[in-house]
């Protein structure tokens, strides 16, 4: 979100309608969906294997509606690889127009794409392709990319954490 709310027209006024907008997403999106699963399928019956919606729906009768569901979930995983070779472009981009990554990846072409850190970023995710085929399968393959990513992100986070700490002890008067 912070990506795309930098290129908005007006992120002042974008931003705050977007953040206020997700309790009201999750409630009906997550705690509303989990609240169908459970009326029509217990949830110590819920099988791993399998997506619960897709379940759900086969089990009340909607074949048609089942794959609709599996035909969403392969759009959302595009969606979010999209997302994320954009989000992941950007911020090269970014990085190497204030100099700290190599200045070719700000390099732009008659359009205004960052052709370069688009194909640099545009590896990194298919380099990914061969982890479905590495262990047992896409369950394995989502395990290791997800713990993966929790550790970067813990890793990230306390970073910032400890950056933060020696900021505000080397100096005290500019954090006032």
């Amino acid at each position: 979100m912070g990506t795309a709310a930098a290129e908005t027209e007006n992120p002042r006024k974008t931003l705050p309608k977007a953040i206020n907008s997700i309790v009201i997403r999750i409630l009906i999106f997550y705690v509303g969906a989990l609240a169908v699963i459970m009326s029509v399928t217990p949830w110590n019956q819920i099988s791993p294997d399998a997506s619960p919606f897709v379940t759900t729906f086969a089990l009340a009768g909607f074949g048609l509606a089942a794959a609709a569901i599996q035909l969403v979930v392969l759009t959302s995983a595009a969606s979010s690889a999209n997302g994320g070779l954009y989000s992941g472009t950007r911020m090269l981009f970014g990085l190497s127009k204030d100099g700290h990554a190599p200045k070719s990846f700000a390099l732009t072409d008659s359009r205004g794409v960052p052709r370069r850190s688009v194909f640099f970023t545009s590896v990194f995710l298919f380099a990914a392709i061969p982890l479905l085929f590495a262990g047992d399968g896409v369950v394995a393959a989502f395990t290791f990319v997800s713990s993966m990513c929790a550790t970067m992100i813990l890793f990230t986070w306390g970073s910032i954490v400890v950056s933060y700490i020696v900021y505000r002890r080397r100096y005290p008067e500019r954090h006032a």
